[in-house]
């Protein structure tokens, strides 16, 4: 994995200078984040959405102390030829927001896709060739009107793209809000390392502690390094090979006034989980991998949505 940095200062100017749209589809807090900052940054910034409203709120940034209001303008479909096209939507979301995406229109338009639960073998027919995959590493968290971006400072992984064209218009446009922007080729590897501990980080939440207090119970210290095995077991099945210290590490660093599980309707939360469990029981399943940990935990999930 590595930082690929353009000493190219035309081409962000060009960037600055092209006002030509980037659409944001979604309306998840990466999708508000995104459009906060590349918005403040002088571009110009349409959210897709179902209906066209225009969305008020303060982005907080608390890697750098900074706070900002922000209006981001919606429509129902790209009306002209944009720069980029980036989806941002909720997993569980995502099919039902590609269909506000009209991927023959403008063939020719990058499309970046934020996304660490759906299938990209499904969702790539739906998007076309210029499809590329996307990670987002950062903690985002929405409360009213006010959306928090807790720290470390955000980083952005990209699965590498032979298209170089490509490669220059994500390192322009996301240089100007001063994210880090990798690239590594291996997209299996991509998804494992940004699924792994979103998946187990939302998995204990059912608790309602944070990882340095589950850790401090002996008991509940050996489940966790049993779920984290177990998930390691499932990545090495693909020829990953992921380090259950190096997710713990990750889940630590996790801000303590950040919550994996949002505040949400039982639908809202059970469409979340049955994301989750979809992709590791059919990976268990395909792997004839025995994951009883994991499926204790989403089972604990569960009863926690039954009760709500």
């Amino acid at each position: 994995m590595f930082f690929k940095k353009s000493n190219k200062k035309n081409h962000i100017l060009n960037t600055i200078n092209d006002l030509r749209p980037v659409y944001i589809i979604g309306s998840s807090s990466l999708a508000l984040y995104l459009g906060a900052k590349l918005k403040s940054a002088g571009l110009n910034i349409l959210s897709i959405t179902s209906k066209t409203e225009e969305k008020t709120f303060t982005l907080k940034e608390e890697y750098n102390l900074q706070k900002t209001i922000c209006t981001l303008s919606s429509t129902t479909q790209i009306k002209e030829e944009p720069q980029l096209v980036i989806i941002a939507s909720e997993a569980h979301n995502l099919k039902s927001n590609l269909t506000l995406l009209s991927s023959l229109r403008f063939p020719d338009t990058p499309i970046l896709c934020f996304n660490h639960i759906e299938n990209i073998k499904i969702i790539r027919p739906l998007l076309g060739r210029n499809f590329t995959q996307a990670y987002f590493n950062g903690y985002l968290d929405i409360s009213g009107s006010t959306l928090s971006a807790y720290s470390p400072a955000p980083q952005i992984t990209i699965t590498a793209s032979p298209d170089e064209n490509k490669a220059e218009i994500f390192n322009n446009i996301f240089q100007q809000i001063e994210i880090k922007t990798f690239y590594e080729n291996n997209d299996i590897l991509n998804f494992w390392e940004n699924f792994a501990p979103n998946a187990l980080g939302y998995l204990l939440s059912f608790s309602k502690k944070h990882i340095t207090e589950q850790l401090n119970d002996k008991e509940t210290k050996k489940n966790i390094a049993k779920a984290t095995a177990e998930i390691c077991k499932l990545a090495a099945n693909e020829q990953i090979a992921l380090s259950a210290e190096d997710i713990i590490k990750q889940l630590l660093i996790t801000p303590r006034n950040f919550y994996f599980k949002k505040d949400e309707s039982r639908q809202q939360e059970a469409a979340k989980l049955d994301s989750f469990y979809t992709l590791l029981t059919d990976k268990a399943r395909t792997y004839k991998c025995k994951t009883p940990e994991l499926n204790l935990l989403m089972r604990n999930n569960y009863n926690k949505i039954l009760k709500k």
